[in-house]
């Protein structure tokens, strides 16, 4: 049969409750046929909702490989790489995805995410600009209120807030994180 049957068949059994054969059969399709991108995306997703980081690390790394400028590869190393405690190198994955694809809210907003936790505001709001450039909306805001909470500016942080609440796709979900936010600083 050929690779899209094959990797169709494993699809089948994901979606069929059986996992452990869905990624086993992924997994030596592709060891036979390494620059399938459909079957590394599927593999890459199944890993990734199994927590299966060091896995999903080894399959991102050869999927970035074979096909460097695939931003979701980049997208699922860098959180392979921060669900394993290496900020340095998600960041890396994460700056190289969101430069080749300013559209990619993720890989953005994980950058930004990344650099607040290690105090690099500037590079935050940096990358939270280019956010709110090519994808505006709720999320980057979101982004630069945690920013200017982070870095003591309640002000700028309430200024932020304001322009959410006529953002109309701001729902119930970014109310209760902006709340949050503020409640973390008192």
């Amino acid at each position: 049969p050929t690779r899209e049957i094959e990797g169709r068949r494993a699809w089948i059994l994901m979606q069929a409750g059986q996992p452990v054969k869905a990624i086993d059969a992924m997994q030596a399709l592709l060891e036979r046929e390494p620059d399938y991108a459909w079957g590394m995306g599927e593999l890459a997703g199944w890993l990734s909702r199994r927590s299966d980081w060091a896995r999903l690390r080894e399959l991102a790394r050869k999927w970035v490989r074979v096909a460097p400028r695939e931003t979701r590869a980049l997208g699922y190393l860098g959180q392979a790489e921060r669900q394993l405690g290496h900020a340095e190198e998600a960041k890396k994955a994460y700056a190289r995805a969101h430069s080749l694809d300013p559209d990619y809210i993720y890989a953005g907003r994980q950058l930004a995410d990344i650099q607040m936790e290690l105090g690099e505001f500037d590079q935050a709001a940096a990358t939270i600009a280019l956010l709110r450039h090519y994808a505006p909306g709720p999320e980057s805001t979101s982004d630069a209120i945690e920013l200017a909470l982070k870095r003591g500016s309640v002000p700028d942080a309430l200024r932020e807030a304001e322009a959410l609440l006529t953002d109309k796709g701001a729902g119930t979900e970014t109310f209760e994180w902006i709340a949050t936010l503020f409640q973390r600083v008192g």
